[in-house]
């Protein structure tokens, strides 16, 4: 049937005649040409049409629920896997159970309080400059608006260490050479300055022994040696770690560099309170033998700590997720010919879980076949209308551009008649004085047959 020749003349080459032999391969060529693209058109058009009608098909099942009594033996047809939920719930539980909390932990932060302590001495060296002790500020008083100090020594130190001016009567410096006096505040308004811009909660006294002191790259250190001491451990702004973090501790990320501890024993970690307890606790080793200075750089560092970790909560739940999606689900497996539940018997959950699974099985099963068998009737449809058209229709079986359009007017068909259909049932919804059998009489069902005819 699919080796009729299309009309033509014979090919001529140099003016001499093609040789049978010749011929008969072109003519082959041009067949096996012709057949495969008739093949692959009813091929393509068996899928598309079987497409288009299975979904039509529903298998139906039986419904079951816990409880039911089993109207026959029911067994296993073929060998299959069930899954067991309840294994597989508590292993993901166990898997989530064993992710620990992530803190970040960010030790930047040390930078930060070195800035802090840079401007605290820097403002107190610049306070020192100009400030006059608690001693000398009576004597200032009595000086009069020059502020110089008479004494009879040059260079008479004061306790505090500032040496004083020497008188300049009789001596060849002037008043005009020398400095300016300063605009000065006194000591309290420094002292309340100073509390204002460092937000430091010290005594007159401590802020006077601050200015008083000379070795105060030594006390500088010390401070920063101390909150680097503390800090390093982890300071949280609250030590109310659930029981399970309690337990099995928790990982600690530091965030420059990505790099992740475990922490097992939760009691390394320290509140603000209990981070101010370990400063005072650990002040008097840098100063053993000056309480009062022990007390003041405990007194400061207690004023520049705050937290430096926090809980991640969002890859905290991260990685809990990533640890159950990891579990591999558990399955038991059911033989052939196994029993699954017998008639009369009551179904339990354990019963309802394979039947569930075998039903799955069986409508896979069925609708595989279902598939199967309208693709191989629409085959058959296909093939015999092809014959036919063939057969008493030569001219429009020759040309395989009329072959495509009569696939292409069946598919389409089909694909709008399913659509109306769909369109059918919503409208008989909405308007219930019609039945839905009546709007199938308003799609031209014959219009394919019809434009095929004018072929």
């Amino acid at each position: 049937m699919l080796d009729k020749p299309r009309k033509g003349k014979a090919k001529q080459v140099s003016g001499t005649k093609v040789l049978l032999k010749d011929k008969k391969s072109v003519k082959l060529k041009f067949y096996q040409h012709y057949a495969f693209q008739a093949v692959m058109l009813l091929l393509a058009s068996t899928i598309v049409l079987t497409y288009l009608i299975s979904p039509l098909v529903i298998v139906p099942t039986i419904s079951r629920k816990v409880g039911d009594i089993s109207p026959k033996d029911v067994k296993a047809l073929k060998i299959f896997q069930v899954e067991d939920k309840s294994t597989t719930i508590k292993r993901q539980k166990e898997a989530e159970a064993k992710v620990l909390a992530i803190y970040d932990f960010d030790n930047r932060l040390l930078g930060e309080i070195d800035q802090k302590l840079t401007i605290i001495f820097d403002l107190l060296e610049k306070d020192q400059v100009t400030a006059p002790s608690l001693q000398e500020k009576p004597e200032a008083n009595q000086q009069g608006e020059e502020g110089l100090v008479p004494s009879s020594s040059p260079d008479k130190v004061s306790e505090t260490g500032t040496k004083h001016l020497p008188p300049f009567e009789n001596s060849s410096i002037t008043q005009q050479d020398l400095p300016l006096p300063v605009a000065e505040l006194t000591v309290e308004e420094k002292w309340e300055r100073f509390k204002g811009k460092t937000s430091l909660l010290i005594s007159l006294d401590d802020y006077q022994y601050l200015l008083d002191y000379q070795e105060k790259d030594q006390l500088k250190s010390s401070i920063s040696g101390l909150l680097r001491k503390v800090m390093r451990k982890g300071v949280l702004g609250s030590l109310n770690f659930p029981l399970e973090e309690d337990k099995k501790g928790f990982v600690k990320r530091n965030i420059a560099n990505g790099a992740e501890v475990v922490v097992k024993d939760t009691s390394e970690v320290l509140d603000e309170e209990k981070a101010k307890k370990e400063i005072e606790k650990a002040a008097p080793s840098f100063f053993p033998e000056n309480q009062k200075l022990s007390h003041l750089i405990a007194a400061i560092a207690k004023g520049l700590i705050y937290p430096n970790m926090t809980l991640n909560l969002s890859e905290t739940r991260l990685r809990k997720m990533q640890a159950i999606e990891n579990v591999t689900p558990s399955f038991f497996q059911i033989k052939k010919g196994e029993m699954i539940v017998r008639e009369g018997e009551r179904i339990n959950k354990n019963h309802l879980t394979k039947l569930n699974e075998l039903m799955k099985i069986t409508e896979q099963e069925n609708i595989f076949l279902s598939f199967l068998g309208s693709g191989i009737i629409i085959l058959l449809t296909l093939v015999m209308l092809f014959f036919f058209i063939q057969r008493h229709h030569p001219t429009i079986a020759d040309h395989m551009k009329n072959l495509v359009l009569i696939a292409l007017v069946l598919v389409i068909t089909i694909f709008l008649n399913k659509i109306f259909v769909y369109i059918a049932n919503g409208l008989s919804v909405t308007v219930s004085e019609i039945e839905p059998l009546s709007y199938f009489y308003a799609f031209p069902f014959a219009v394919a047959a019809m434009l095929i005819s004018l072929l």
